[in-house]
């Protein structure tokens, strides 16, 4: 596989050959193990044992097909968000240690220090011990000094002063209801990051959540970008995103693996915060994708509150704002005009018209 050009990246491909094996994409069984374990968190959920990955055939496979996924969208989103990390993290139902990874790298790109205690919460004793030396081993790859790192199977003791920042990346999916959530948002004294697969389900299961934490002095660091109701609540839409994978070597895995490159990273996601936001009332997250609106019309779907804000724009507008209108976008809008769009991805899709890039976004 050729390097990957972020340095961050090249880190963890190395920490995770080095701590899974060298030939943990190439075994006989590797496909197989990956396709099952794919079905077994989407449609198959109600398959799977309370221990799931204290097998070493799917303990490797989830490795190999979800911690990469995992590690480059909660990455993508502190680079979006751009949280202070401070001195207390936890990382709930952390599985192999995915989103402590992310956090490490994303403290060392922004030269944020170390915090003062790690903890790292799993009910499976195989992926919390292979946690354990995943957080060791990059952090020595990106010469961090590690503080304290606390392996626990249940929530532990709120520390002094609380957590600065916890995270919860595929563990909504998992759960029979969001009680164990709402119990560590308790904990927070800063942010809380929530991410979960993009399929219809768990995004509608965090919309649910979402609506509860409002009343536990949640504000909303993003998606949304208000603190009102969720427009898709009860309904049969879900709120989920997708961003282009840049790094070749998650493609080529893709391809190894399930015989597709899945070039998308597809996510919903809840970024939480206990310090309340600046407004943002003309700033608008859109939450579909442009389409067809009538003869020589397009349109795209803004999230507000209580009700989804269409706006619509003739199919000759600059393409240069067309471009920009994608799933994911920010929109900033005075007296229904569009000021500027802040466009979440850089990729255009010049061959396509704009009104048909859909397909390629959900």
């Amino acid at each position: 596989m050729p390097p990957s050009i972020d340095p961050l990246l090249t880190a963890f491909w190395k920490t995770l050959t080095e701590e899974v094996g060298g030939k943990f994409l190439s075994g006989p069984d590797a496909r197989r193990d990956a396709e099952d374990l794919s079905h077994q968190l989407t449609e198959g959920r109600g398959h799977l044992k309370p221990n799931y990955l204290n097998s070493p055939q799917r303990l490797g496979a989830y490795a190999a097909a979800y911690m990469p996924m995992n590690f480059q969208k909660t990455l993508l989103l502190l680079r979006a968000h751009k949280p202070i990390m401070g001195p207390a993290w936890l990382d709930f139902g952390c599985g192999p240690g995915t989103a402590i990874l992310a956090a490490l790298a994303y403290a060392a790109e922004t030269k944020q220090p170390m915090p003062r205690e790690i903890h790292l919460v799993e009910s499976q004793t195989a992926p919390r011990t292979l946690a354990m030396r995943m957080v060791r081993t990059y952090a020595r790859h990106l010469n961090l000094m590690l503080p304290t790192v606390r392996e626990w199977q249940r929530i532990p003791t709120r520390p002094p002063g609380g957590l600065s920042i916890a995270f919860a990346a595929s563990v909504l999916n998992e759960l029979p209801d969001g009680r164990p959530l709402e119990r560590l948002w308790s904990d927070v004294s800063g942010t809380f990051l929530i991410i979960e697969p993009g399929h219809r389900v768990s995004s509608q299961k965090l919309i649910r959540l979402r609506e509860r934490l409002r009343q536990e002095k949640a504000y909303i660091l993003g998606p949304c970008t208000h603190e009102g109701h969720c427009p898709l609540l009860r309904t049969k839409h879900w709120c989920h995103f997708s961003e282009p994978v840049e790094d070749e070597q998650l493609i080529n895995m893709n391809q190894t693996l399930f015989g597709d490159n899945r070039p998308w990273l597809k996510f919903s996601y809840l970024f939480l915060s206990r310090t309340p936001q600046p407004p943002r009332d003309q700033q608008y997250r859109a939450i579909g994708d442009l389409h067809l609106s009538g003869p020589g019309m397009v349109a795209i779907d803004l999230c507000a509150p209580d009700n989804k804000k269409p706006i619509k724009f003739p199919r000759t507008a600059p393409p240069e704002l067309l471009d920009a209108l994608v799933r994911g976008s920010l929109v900033t809008l005075s007296a229904h005009k569009v000021d500027s769009v802040n466009e979440v991805s850089h990729l255009n899709y010049p061959d396509a018209p704009a009104w048909q890039r859909k397909n390629h976004r959900t």
